[in-house]
């Protein structure tokens, strides 16, 4: 039997749209952040580092637009996430303040679905503007996740500017296949 998880999916658009007139001193819609999957901050348990190895095993650094626009319906979402690390322009202290009033908002009940899985499930979503979160609550149960992830476009911000590689280098704390 597949065990009990509850996955959090964001609306972002809805999100955006309550954040624009709030926050529109800091021009939301030309903000950009760096992005980065080197989490040094971040303590892995043991069943966890067996999954973090390979997505570590080739660190980037990249800098997106904070609000991206939809290749296919033009609409606008939220490019935010556990790896961004800093918006562009703005402190470290400044950036985790701007991050944690948008994470705020993003993670409302109201802004959130969460899935309550049972056997048989198969969930999809548009990883273009969701923003998801697997809960940890199931217990001693397995968990089974297969992921798939489609290739797709580069991210455009509203200024019609993409999404840029800082930076891409071997983990030297990884171990050579």
């Amino acid at each position: 039997m597949i065990g009990f998880a509850v996955v959090e999916i964001d609306r972002s658009q809805q999100v955006r749209d309550y954040l624009i007139p709030y926050l529109g001193h800091y021009r939301l819609d030309k903000l950009r952040a760096v992005h980065t999957n080197a989490r040094w901050d971040v303590e892995y348990e043991m069943g966890l580092r067996a999954m973090q190895n390979p997505f570590t095993s080739t660190l980037y650094e990249t800098e997106h637009p904070v609000v991206r626009v939809h290749p296919e319906t033009g609409e606008r979402s939220l490019m935010l996430g556990n790896y961004a690390q800093k918006f562009i322009g703005y402190s470290g202290q400044e950036s985790q303040h701007l991050f944690r009033i948008f994470m705020d908002e993003i993670t409302r009940p109201e802004n959130v679905v969460r899935w309550h899985w049972r056997e048989g499930d198969f969930v999809i979503w548009d990883e273009r503007s969701t923003l998801h979160y697997a809960i940890r609550d199931y217990g001693d149960q397995l968990r089974v996740i297969r992921r798939i992830t489609v290739c797709g476009e580069v991210p455009v911000g509203v200024d019609g500017r993409p999404s840029e590689l800082r930076y891409k280098v071997r983990n030297p704390l990884q171990p050579l296949e």
